[in-house]
């Protein structure tokens, strides 16, 4: 039985031109996990909206086409009755919560239909056990972590024991421990599959084994792929590459294996780390049985590994970076002895603890940590969002209290994690040119910057638009425009890859690869472990409000007690090849690795392989 079925469904918000969805018809069948995909601004949020009725009964815009939501047509439903079928769980979650406290936020859906006390106290109960949070319900939600707070978003929707669980990119605020958490649960509830469940997600690797079936939009909001994960990543490789959307790391792996002639044409194509083990033990195995070539010399005995491989590995494919004090003596930042609290006097809750770090002029640092471990708050202090005390921040050996504003403006940038933070004008373009006019560029200057950075982010065609109205990866790309247009020589970009495609994620990190070769000094705050391996060139952790590590990323991905003290991962890749290390034949995957992990690799060669012209490819081409 389908739970949601639309018929050449489209949507256009008031005042836009184009539609998406445009033309979507599919089906999501009653107990289904189905995984939506597609690039930025193809209208996979807005279609969310279609399920739950916020589109058409409370969004303003034009509804063409038909859905029907556990058999009936949502235009003819109440939002009230929408509510306990279609449960939605949004980006962030905090802009759901309406109460202080985690019984009480649960608890208010259901008051307001009236559901008995009695029942309200169980519901609340179960919830809150469903997603691991008894105990909680006296908290308040301001001293929730991101995970917990995701969770509780979920259970608010579970208390209202919905058919269908809609949840549109929930662990795009969570660094790699809390985004684990969250998808744990999620493979819980889709095993029980009691509900119908649809994720939005651009990537959700570790999730895949649970997923049923993939939809994926294209860039003008047509359906362009279904099937099972094996079906749509293995066989549509190219497509979705044209598409930027993601593809699995061991399916491009396994794609560049089969270009080299390792992976017979034969052995299907691994969507996750566990099938790519197995079936790189069985393709290993078997080059080993034929293999009569004595092994390299540098090899030990019972590994396939010499040292210097080892470095490569540890960087997930990454060339070992240099670490820190190489290069300029110089530095473009510099912290002495931070302290920080949240409130005004020294009883308040301490949030940076003598923090000491330098960044040499010209290098990348990625500054990663736990979610809530102060890394925002140390961002903020060094460009003077946040007044630091005096000769403690030293910006190209300026404390930065004796800088005005605007001289501080010309010298450090700073690009906040929610793009609407720091959006200030009503249209794309000026709000590209307002950092400009601020440093009083003639009108020439500024039109000819705009255009080129509106060209250089794909923004062209949005330049009359109010940046509120983008979809947020259009956002996201605008917030990291208006600081790059002006041309600081110091980047502090906070998450500039939070909710983007594969696309543009690998197009914003080029980005500013290009922007640190020419000089400029880069700091970028992430959880995506991926940036670390293959752009930083030094690493510091922030845990607690402390620095734990600082050094090159070979090191940190050595050192497994830091990585879980601050709640990191190590990449799929490489976590792949410490299990296959040991069998003959991994020189072959190791030089694959390489490729495979290259950012010029995955920004400008989609079609990553001769087994494009395999019978699979073929098929897709027909």
């Amino acid at each position: 039985m389908s739970r949601v079925e639309t018929r050449e469904l489209q949507f256009r918000y008031r005042g836009h031109r184009e539609w998406k969805p445009s033309g979507v018809t599919l089906n999501i069948e009653d107990g289904e996990f189905a995984l939506l995909l597609g690039p930025s601004g193809s209208g996979k949020s807005t279609l969310a909206k279609c399920f739950n009725g916020l589109i058409p009964h409370s969004v303003p815009g034009e509804l063409a086409g038909t859905i029907d939501v556990c058999g009936c047509d949502v235009t003819e439903m109440s939002q009230a009755e929408l509510a306990t079928r279609v449960g939605l769980v949004f980006q962030n979650p905090s802009l759901q919560f309406v109460t202080s406290t985690v019984e009480t936020e649960v608890a208010f859906g259901l008051e307001n239909l009236r559901v008995q006390p009695p029942e309200i106290l169980k519901r609340v109960t179960d919830a809150l056990d469903t997603v691991g949070l008894s105990g909680f319900e006296g908290r308040q939600i301001n001293t929730l972590s991101g995970g917990e707070k995701q969770r509780l978003a979920i259970a608010c929707q579970l208390a209202m024991e919905p058919e269908i669980l809609v949840l549109d990119e929930p662990t795009a605020n969570l660094d790699p421990r809390g985004t684990e958490a969250v998808y744990e649960l999620i493979r819980e509830l889709a095993w029980d599959e009691s509900r119908t469940i649809v994720l939005i997600e651009h990537q959700c690797e570790s999730l895949l084994d649970a997923v049923d079936r993939t939809l994926v939009l294209d860039g003008d909001g047509g359906l362009l792929l279904e099937g099972t994960p094996e079906a749509v990543f293995a066989e549509h490789s190219r497509q979705l590459g044209r598409e930027g959307v993601w593809i699995p790391a061991v399916t491009q792996l396994a794609l560049e294996l089969r270009s080299s002639g390792v992976w017979p044409d034969s052995t299907p194509l691994p969507v996750t780390v566990d099938q790519a083990t197995d079936a790189l033990e069985d393709v290993l195995t078997e080059r080993r049985r034929f293999d009569s070539r004595p092994p390299d010399s540098t090899e030990q005995p019972g590994s396939s590994f010499s040292e210097s491989d080892r470095a490569v590995v540890r960087t997930d494919g990454a060339a070992e970076p240099n670490r820190i004090g190489g290069g300029s003596a110089s530095s473009a930042l510099d912290v002495r002895g931070l302290d920080a609290r949240y409130g005004p006097d020294e009883t308040s809750e301490p949030v940076l603890k003598d923090i000491e770090l330098s960044v040499p002029d010209g290098s990348f640092l990625a500054l990663v940590g736990p979610n809530g471990a102060g890394k925002s708050t140390l961002a903020k202090h060094c460009v003077g969002v946040c007044p630091p005390p005096p000769e403690t921040v030293f910006v190209e050996g300026r404390d930065v209290t004796t800088l005005p504003s605007r001289e501080m403006s010309q010298h450090i940038g700073y690009v906040f994690q929610n793009p609407e933070y720091q959006f200030v004008t009503e249209t794309v373009w000026d709000e590209l040119a307002y950092g400009l006019r601020q440093l009083d560029c003639d009108a020439d200057e500024i039109e000819r910057r705009v255009d080129q950075t509106l060209d250089r982010f794909d923004l062209t065609g949005y330049a009359d638009r109010n940046p509120f109205t983008l979809s947020h990866g259009e956002k996201r790309r605008l917030s990291v425009a208006t600081m790059l247009v002006v041309g600081q020589d110091v980047l502090v970009v906070d998450e500039p890859t939070y909710g983007q495609d594969r696309a543009n994620a690998d197009a914003l990190m080029e980005t500013l690869s290009e922007l640190h070769g020419s000089g400029r000094t880069i700091v970028v705050l992430t959880h995506d472990m991926r940036i670390v391996a293959e752009y930083a060139d030094s690493v510091a952790v922030l845990v607690d409000g402390e620095i734990q590590f600082h050094g090159s990323p070979a090191a940190l991905f050595d050192e497994p007690e830091t990585l879980s003290s601050a709640h990191l991962s190590r990449p799929p890749l490489a976590e792949l090849t410490d299990r296959i290390s040991w069998f003959s034949g991994v020189a072959t995957v190791e030089r694959c690795l390489e490729r495979c992990n290259s950012a010029q690799t995955e920004t400008r060669s989609h079609d990553l392989d001769s087994a494009s012209r395999s019978a699979s490819d073929d098929a897709e081409e027909r």
